[in-house]
Order: C-alpha cells, then structure tokens, then sequence
C-alpha cells in the first residue's frame, strides 16, 4: 500500500486581491520545505482559498486568481535559482487550484475522535480573514510514512 501525506503553509491575503498581508520571501519557504523536499516522492501545490463575502461564483474566480498568482511568481523565483534546481523542483509543482469559499480553515484532529475545529467561521471578520488564504501544500506519496516535527 502507499501512504499518502499533506504538509501545508498558510499565508493570509488581502480582501479581494492576490497579495499576501504580510511580506512573503519564496527562498524562506524553501528553506523551511528542505526536509520535505527529500522525499523523492514529494510535490508541491498552491491552492487558493476565499472567504464568503459576494457571490460564490466570484469568490471561486478569486480563489483560482490567487492560486495562479502564486504559482506564476513561484515560476519566476525558480527562474533565479540554477537551471538544475529550478528544473528539479518545478517538475514537482502540480497545477494550481482554486476552492472559492468551499474550504474554509480548519484543524483536523489526529486522535481517536478524529473532529475538525472550525477556525475559519465566516461568520465572524476574523474568521473570513483567515479563510482568504493561499495554502503551499506538499503532498508525497510514498510506501512508508515520513514524519515532520
């Protein structure tokens, strides 16, 4: 069998635009991904996330803005690394993706009551701000599990 494992990064992004709310330095987030990028078996995937203020159909449209956006200026940072880096890793991005309001921001338990606690109520300012959203995410699909501290 193979064991199928997600490690993500959250950035926070500005109401109804493509910018993070806080500076974001791509050489620090591969810095922090270097373990992760070991495992021969490990991809990456912007995924963009919107709170639900307007129109479910504008905040998908968003969503997939975001993701986008990163992904492109991912792109651009690799271009400024050596050719055999930058081709190493971006052979290991998967398409970006989009999810509008459909997910919002949430800590899945890993114990014996395996519940979800919901962080991002949109129905709270807070909430949304934490559901618009960029998440990096590192999947690999190995035979064994590795774990991350």
């Amino acid at each position: 069998g193979t064991f199928l494992r997600d490690h993500k990064i959250s950035f926070p992004l500005q109401f109804a635009g493509t910018a993070p709310m806080y500076g974001l330095y791509w050489a620090r987030i591969l810095k922090l991904a270097e373990e992760l990028f070991d495992d021969p078996y490990m991809h990456m995937r912007f995924e963009g996330h919107a709170c639900a203020t307007g129109p479910e159909a504008i905040n998908l449209a968003l969503s997939v803005k975001r993701a986008n956006a990163f992904y492109d200026k991912f792109l651009t940072f690799l271009g400024t690394l050596s050719p055999a880096d930058s081709a190493k890793i971006a052979a290991r991005l998967d398409p970006p993706r989009g999810y509008g309001e459909s997910r919002p921001l949430k800590i899945d338990r890993l114990d014996k009551h395996k519940k979800s606690i919901l962080i991002g109520d949109n129905k709270s300012p807070i909430g949304r701000k934490f559901n618009r959203r960029i998440e990096i995410v590192f999947t690999s699909k190995a035979k064994k599990p590795r774990f991350i501290y």
